[in-house]
């Protein structure tokens, strides 16, 4: 009896990759099959907070940005022009369809000022930042309270007066 065979031990990995394959397939085909999520980049400089969204194949007019509050929304739909009668599809990658994408703002946002740009497919949204609100004061630290004397006492003629707030 032989205990060894010859197994491939990356035969469970393509079996894996080969389902996902055929699920992610099944998931783009079909009218619409929506474009998912919209790769985006957030990041901050010194002056403000920026947001970068990549949404190649998308025309400036089907864009719509708004804020509400402190979330930003981007809504928009990428449109198949050849997509009709008469039209055999071999292969659909491209993602067609509507997307939302909303970003929460940090509070030190100057959400009035918020301007957007589109160029090249990339849209870029510049946050300004505001002036962060101090809450923070200094608190001065002084002598523990002395009993005052009088211009009286100092002459020596009075006794000792005790300030109003310790009487």
């Amino acid at each position: 009896m032989n205990l060894l065979t010859n197994r491939n031990p990356f035969a469970d990995f393509d079996h894996l990759f080969r389902s996902m394959e055929r699920s992610l397939e099944s998931n783009w085909r079909g009218a619409s099959p929506g474009l998912g999520v919209v790769p985006m980049d957030i990041y901050e400089r010194e002056d403000a907070f920026y947001i970068r969204a990549a949404l190649a194949g998308v025309q400036e007019e089907d864009i719509d940005l708004s804020i509400e509050k402190d979330v930003v929304t981007l809504k928009g739909t990428v449109r198949c022009d050849y997509m009709g009668e008469g039209t055999k599809v071999y292969l659909l990658e491209t993602p067609y369809g509507s997307f939302t994408r909303s970003v929460r703002l940090p509070e030190t946002c100057q959400s009035e000022n918020i301007e957007a740009h589109f160029d090249r497919g990339v849209l870029t949204v510049r946050i300004p930042k505001a002036e962060k609100p101090s809450n923070m004061r200094s608190i001065p630290i002084r002598q523990p309270h002395q009993p005052a004397i009088s211009d009286a006492a100092k002459d020596g003629e009075g006794a000792l007066e005790l300030p109003a707030e310790v009487a």
